[in-house]
């Protein structure tokens, strides 16, 4: 029985570290600020879908030119 707790609480510490993974990450994988749930819906309303089913910027910011094409969200 002690072996199997031993075996148990071994294995969580193991397992601890992959759960720090979860972090926010930039697209060169360096450790990133993770973005905010208002700031998601604050980019995505700035993102209008056209007839044609494309979507594209509804303004123009230093990022992005207003009416260039974006992938939908």
């Amino acid at each position: 029985m002690k072996k199997l707790l031993i075996t148990f609480a071994v294995a969580g510490l193991i397992a601890t570290p992959s759960l720090a993974g979860n972090q926010c990450r930039d697209a060169k994988g360096h450790f990133a600020k993770c973005p905010t749930a208002s700031a998601a819906v604050a980019k995505s309303t700035d993102i209008a879908k056209g007839k044609d089913g494309k979507c594209r910027w509804t303004k123009t910011t230093k990022d992005h030119k207003a009416g260039t094409f974006v992938k939908c969200p």
